[in-house]
């Protein structure tokens, strides 16, 4: 699986948010607040081999990244959420769970990068 750029998603943030980027920046600051410790808990959830708890945090995460970030990184958290489930295979779980790290540390640091900008949103 290759790793999902973690782009941000603004056509549907702009949409959600009726244009409103004040709404848009506190959106993106819950997310940021938000994803850092669901991620931690996902994976010590991940590291204890509680797979009912991983899927657990991969459902809490999936709707937010689904406003938030783009379609490749939607799908990975997706099958997070229901390979963890059912999987045996640790290693591929590993794999998604390092993958889906990375690229929520660079959709992040885009966040608070762009949160910096005072430009607009589109």
């Amino acid at each position: 699986m290759k790793q999902p750029k973690g782009d941000i998603n603004f056509k549907n943030l702009l949409e959600i948010a009726g244009g409103d980027e004040e709404f848009i920046r506190e959106m993106l600051i819950l997310f940021c607040k938000n994803s850092v410790s669901l991620m931690k808990e996902l994976d010590s959830s991940f590291q204890q081999g509680d797979y009912e708890q991983v899927s657990s945090l991969a459902h809490k995460l999936k709707s937010s990244i689904q406003i938030v970030a783009d379609k490749d990184l939607h799908a990975l958290i997706k099958k997070i959420e229901l390979e963890s489930k059912s999987t045996t295979e640790q290693k591929e779980m590993k794999k998604m769970i390092d993958l889906l790290g990375h690229s929520m540390t660079g959709l992040i640091k885009a966040i608070e990068k762009r949160l910096e900008n005072p430009n607009k949103f589109n």
